[in-house]
């Protein structure tokens, strides 16, 4: 993107303001870039990026005003492979040793939790799929709000997985 093209998106973002068309809830990697996955201009997504793509109650009011206040009718977890914070807390699952700090802690019990959750052997793909299903299910369960959307058919929530290797992302 030129440089005057980029300014001509910004002025005009500020001018029209936002209207993105999803959320995408996603791991804050650097590797793991949703609006060049996507191939969409700023304005599009309404982007939100924690480690391990985790669900907090800041999170979750994000979401709520993503869909409350933007009116945004799809929210997608996305997951990807070669997620230093899965891997983090497969390591610290078989450990059982406390993290280094209290808020590292927190986000790794976050993800060990939802990996937990759910049944079979936990090698990394396993565990990153156990974790991106679980956050979707947490959002409807965690938020009134968004669980009336979903009921109400005003949202929909998905979880997918970006393959650093290959670019493509699997609809779970």
């Amino acid at each position: 993107m030129g440089f005057d093209r980029e300014d001509r998106i910004r002025e005009k973002l500020v001018r029209e303001g936002q209207h993105p068309k999803a959320v995408v809830l996603t791991c804050s990697d650097s590797r793991a870039c949703p609006e060049t996955l996507f191939e969409v201009e700023p304005g599009h997504l309404f982007v939100i990026r924690v480690a391990g793509n985790v669900l907090n109650s800041e999170i979750l009011a994000s979401l709520e005003y993503a869909v409350l206040e933007l009116g945004i009718p799809l929210i997608l977890v996305l997951g990807h492979t070669e997620c230093g914070a899965i891997k983090m807390a497969l390591s610290h699952q078989t450990k059982q040793s406390p993290a280094a700090s209290p808020f590292l802690e927190k986000l790794l019990s976050n993800i060990i939790s939802q990996i937990q959750n759910a049944e079979g052997s936990k090698n990394e793909e396993e565990a990153l799929r156990s974790h991106t299903e679980g956050v979707v299910s947490a959002i409807a369960k965690e938020s009134s709000l968004l669980r009336t959307a979903i009921e109400n058919k005003r949202l929909d929530v998905v979880g997918g997985i970006h393959d650093l290797r290959t670019g493509k992302v699997q609809i779970l």
